[in-house]
């Protein structure tokens, strides 16, 4: 049977990836996809300090084992005829790039290892998520389909340029039938702290942004008129304020980003120091979306209004406490 979507799940026999394929099965019947799981021995095994040394055969048995523990897990969450199987061999986060190259979603779960561990098993999220060319799920180990939450969480980094970021919230929102919440924190200094607010109109800049998150989403909206849509912008360093935020969201999309260093020079793709704090903890699934060619159309870069900078030139010259030298 041909299925209109194809989910790729990496899966190592872990709590995590038990957790991975249940999230991954769970999409699977949402957007009527296949279902593709994957497995990766390495391709040498003698490096792996953290092994027993095994031959090839043991190990790709081993393999099996786990690629058919999967299945059957798969299997008791979807119609037979979705899943499918697939042993490869070799570096775990290139091998799981590689199979999600004709994929609409790559689904691993997140694993608490000890450092060490992490080394040797090469099993990093940061090796995977930069370099898919599809969209990559990271499900927390405690995530549970009972208790998934209503709300698909949007962090909005540049609203001007996340128009495919936001399209992409509003379908999730229709499958889940839930909310979509698209935030945009504001981190300048001075606006967070609370002896400040007399001197510079909080609200003022907070009303700003919501002002150009809703005027990205305009367009958008009339093709999504069942969905619930909620503007926020708040202040605080991005990082602090999503994890905040999706504590009660079911999901929480981000999206990694192009640069150019100069006018007409090679777009350089990234992934930012929020998303990568994110993904070390995260507080519900995360799914990171490539980059859109938008992050290549300039735009304006906001100045601060005089008030702020009044506000902070004031409060690097306030002088501390004089010092009283003991006699």
């Amino acid at each position: 049977m041909q299925y209109g979507e194809r989910i790729v799940v990496g899966v190592n026999g872990s709590d995590g990836s038990n957790v991975a394929v249940r999230y991954a099965a769970r999409e699977a019947t949402r957007r009527d996809a296949a279902l593709h799981l994957v497995h990766v021995v390495p391709a040498c095994v003698d490096a792996n300090p953290a092994a027993y040394v095994l031959g090839a055969a043991a190990v790709e048995a081993a393999g099996r084992r786990i690629l058919t523990d999967a299945y059957d897990l798969a299997r008791s969450l979807v119609a037979e005829g979705r899943v499918s199987t697939e042993l490869l061999a070799g570096p775990r986060a290139d091998a799981l790039v590689a199979a999600a190259a004709e994929a609409d979603l790559l689904v691993i779960g997140d694993e608490h290892k000890a450092y060490v561990e992490q080394l040797s098993s090469a099993w990093a999220a940061d090796g995977v998520v930069p370099h898919t060319p599809c969209p990559v799920v990271l499900v927390p180990v405690s995530w549970r389909a009972v208790a998934e939450k209503p709300t698909v969480l949007v962090g909005i980094r540049d609203a001007r340029r996340s128009l495919a970021l936001i399209e992409t919230g509003l379908d999730e929102a229709r499958r889940r039938r839930a909310t979509v919440v698209l935030l945009h924190a504001s981190y300048r200094p001075g606006l967070d702290r609370d002896h400040l607010a007399r001197d510079v109109d909080r609200e003022l800049w907070l009303e700003e942004d919501r002002r150009i998150v809703a005027e990205a989403a305009e367009p958008l909206l009339e093709e999504y008129p069942d969905v619930p849509i909620e503007i926020r912008a708040l202040v605080g360093r991005p990082g602090a304020v999503l994890r905040r935020a999706a504590a009660s969201a079911g999901v929480l999309l981000l999206s990694r980003h192009l640069t150019q260093k100069a006018p007409g020079a090679e777009a350089v793709e990234s992934f930012g120091r929020t998303g990568r704090q994110l993904l070390r903890r995260p507080p519900c699934p995360i799914e990171i979306l490539p980059p859109s060619s938008q992050w290549l159309i300039p735009t304006p870069r906001p100045e601060l209004a005089p008030s702020a900078r009044e506000a902070g030139q004031r409060r690097r010259t306030v002088p501390g406490p004089a010092k009283v030298a003991a006699g």
